[in-house]
């Protein structure tokens, strides 16, 4: 099964298996003085999707395979980039998420890490995923691929509906506090140093919805 599919099918079975829960695409990333930091890759459950138990028998066996892989597969994809370290994966839904976290030195490790997730190496020319500089941070804007990706498999997530319950989430922690008037979408924290926003994907998909952001600290 092809890395991005297995994606999108591990989102499928788990909102088939829990309609009532919010299953987040997050990408949650913490960010120190020096712009090194850390950074979250992955799903994250809520509800009673964290509940659901992987070895029940009413999953099926490669399904829960692709699904117990995921973390390792993507863990795997990015171990050996210079200025990556201390990699760790989730690998259950009970841990209220599944992906890979792991440090880096700075903004090119980072965006290289990206990259490879995403199954490409990283060119000089390619444009960053996140561009960290002074007080400021710059999230690209990933709806035009989802969409292209969705467009191209569209048979993944048959029932429109289930679309609804998917979320496309990201989670910026800062050294300092975020400037009231820097970001144009998000919700700061009580402490003013994270910045959180999630776009439905029904609207990244219908309505082309962004989902890049900037923030001044």
């Amino acid at each position: 099964m092809n890395y991005h599919r297995k994606i999108i099918g591990i989102f499928a079975v788990v909102l088939m298996l829990g309609l009532t829960s919010c299953i987040d695409l997050l990408n949650e990333i913490t960010i120190n003085k020096d712009k090194s930091g850390t950074a979250f890759v992955g799903i994250k459950v809520n509800g009673i999707a964290g509940l659901i138990n992987l070895d029940n028998d009413f999953l099926d066996k490669d399904v829960k395979n692709s699904i117990v892989r995921f973390p390792s597969q993507s863990a795997s994809r990015i171990e050996g980039i210079e200025g990556i370290s201390k990699v760790e994966t989730y690998t259950k839904l009970v841990q209220g998420k599944l992906g890979v976290q792991f440090n880096f030195k700075n903004q090119k490790a980072l965006n290289q890490a990206y990259y490879s997730l995403l199954g490409e190496e990283k060119k000089w020319f390619y444009p960053k995923m996140v561009k960290v500089s002074t007080h400021k941070v710059k999230i690209r804007n990933m709806s035009p691929f989802i969409k292209r990706y969705f467009e191209e498999n569209d048979n993944l997530l048959s029932d429109n509906d289930l679309l609804k319950y998917l979320n496309y989430t990201t989670v910026i922690h800062l050294p300092s506090k975020v400037k009231d008037d820097s970001f144009n979408k998000g919700k700061l924290s009580k402490d003013g140093q994270t910045l959180s926003y999630s776009i439905n994907m029904k609207k990244i998909l219908e309505e082309d919805a962004a989902c890049g952001n900037s923030m001044k600290y």
